[in-house]
Order: structure tokens, then sequence, then C-alpha cells
């Protein structure tokens, strides 16, 4: 009765199609959990073209929590959730939550410290068949590295710098093929979705990077159809084709501006230029 009655309102129809625009808005934007996204998208489709303007993003939070999920089920059994154990890094009783992406700080945490510790590990390998006088080279460029953080990207500029950094990028692709082992393969895979997926994700949603979000999000989509996030897997392939749809003129030089989240609290209504 309610609605019947707003049609009624000589209003309703300039709302109807126009309501983002009535707090000068191109788009509005809402960010919700991936169960209330679900209902959104069918209001959304139903009432057409009523919410055709309102941009329903899928919160950050979960997405990880999800993400953290599939990995926990590639590493699952591998033997390393034990070691982390014995290392008292990770209690008995947090394990299964560990593994199944239930505790986004522990899972944060553990990550980034078990693939930055394989990524040393890899790294020291990668030394060992370099030649011994060009990382003597490179180790003295880094060590002259400036303090000042506006310096620091000059610096690594250095051909050597990037010479060394590409041959360990070539070593790293060989090992994700398999050249080393089936063993070394196996982690490089956990490295590559953590200090390489995960962190290029994490970029894209602190620094509102909307292209570089577009373009990674595909892969973390295959990640979850991969292993075991079928929800996330089939919404998230809808949310990514109506962000690509939304035109690239509204995004301030390809990025959110700064008052705007690509991850925000529910119901929070957004403003883009």
């Amino acid at each position: 009765m309610m609605w019947l009655e707003r049609e009624n309102d000589p209003d309703y129809g300039y709302c109807q199609g126009n309501w983002p625009r009535l707090c000068r808005q191109d788009y509005a934007v809402v960010t919700y959990d991936l169960a209330v996204a679900l209902k959104a998208y069918s209001i959304q489709t139903i009432q057409s073209p009523l919410f055709d303007k309102l941009l329903v993003l899928q919160g950050n939070f979960h997405t990880e929590l999800a993400f953290y999920g599939a990995v926990g089920t590639y590493i699952n059994d591998s033997g390393i959730e034990y070691i982390l154990q014995e290392a008292d890094i990770l209690a008995e009783g947090s394990m299964m939550g560990f593994i199944k992406g239930k505790f986004y700080n522990r899972c944060t945490r553990i990550h980034q410290l078990l693939a930055n510790v394989l990524e040393q590990k890899l790294y020291k390998r990668f030394l060992q068949e370099i030649n011994a006088e060009d990382h003597h080279t490179f180790q003295e460029i880094m060590s002259t590295a400036p303090l000042d953080p506006s310096l620091i990207e000059e610096h690594i500029s250095d051909p050597v710098v990037i010479n060394h950094l590409q041959k360990y990028e070539n070593y790293f692709q060989s090992v994700l093929t398999g050249n080393i082992g089936s063993t070394a393969q196996f982690w490089a895979i956990y490295i590559f979705l953590i200090n390489r997926l995960h962190r290029e994700l994490q970029r894209c949603v602190k620094t509102n990077d909307v292209t570089g979000y577009i373009n990674v999000f595909p892969t973390i989509l295959s990640v979850y159809f991969a292993l075991n996030q079928p929800n996330y897997a089939r919404w998230g392939t809808l949310f990514i084709q109506k962000l690509k749809n939304v035109d690239l003129k509204y995004w301030k030089n390809e990025h959110f501006p700064s008052d705007v989240q690509i991850s925000t609290t529910v119901d929070q209504l957004l403003t883009f230029p």
C-alpha cells in the first residue's frame, strides 16, 4: 500500500528515474555482505529501472575472509599447520578457524608471516644460482638506499636493481611451472596467492585503484572457483561485471576520490565526482 501511495505522489516519477541525482550523484553506492547483496541484486532486477543507478559493492572484509578460506583449503593437510603450532604461531584450538578463514586478523598475520618466510627461503635458493659478483653489486647499491622515502623510487630504478629483480621474477615463474620439483611448485603457488595476488587486492582497496581492482578480481574469482568458494565465485562474477559497466568517466583519474572507498561500512551512501 505504501508503494501505491508513493506512486500517486507527483514527484514519484522523477524519483523513480533520477533518485541518485536528488543527492547530486550520478550513481549511488552501497556496500553489503554477500548474503545481503544477493537480496539487493534480486530487488534491483525486479524493480528495474528503479535501482539501475545503484551500485552494490561486496564488502571487502568478507571477500578477504573467503579468500583466506580458499587458501586454507589449498594448504590443508599439507603439514604446515602443525609446524605453525609447534612454533607457537598458531594455537591448537585455532587451527580449524585459521584453515577455514574465520579469523581475519589471525589469518592476515599468519599468512603474511608464512609467505614471507617461504619466499625468503626461495630467494636464498635463487642467490645460489646467480653470479656472485652480480649479487655483490646489488647488495652494494641497496646498502646505500636513502632514508628519505621520497627518494627510494629513484634509487631502486637503478639498472642493476631492475635487472636483479627481473632475474628473480623469472626464477619465481620457473618454480611456478615446476622446474625444481612439485614441492617447491606447491609452495610457490602459495607465495603467489599471498604475496602477489592478495597484496595486490589489498593495495587496490587501500589506494582506491579501481582499474587495478577490476584487473585483479577475476583472478581472485578463479581462486574461489578452484578452492571451494562457489558462492563468491558466482556472485563475484556478477559484481565485477556491474563494476565494469559503470562509465569510467565517473572515476576520478580512474580512482575513487579520497572520500570514497571500494570497501566501506554497510549502507553507507557514497558520492562519485
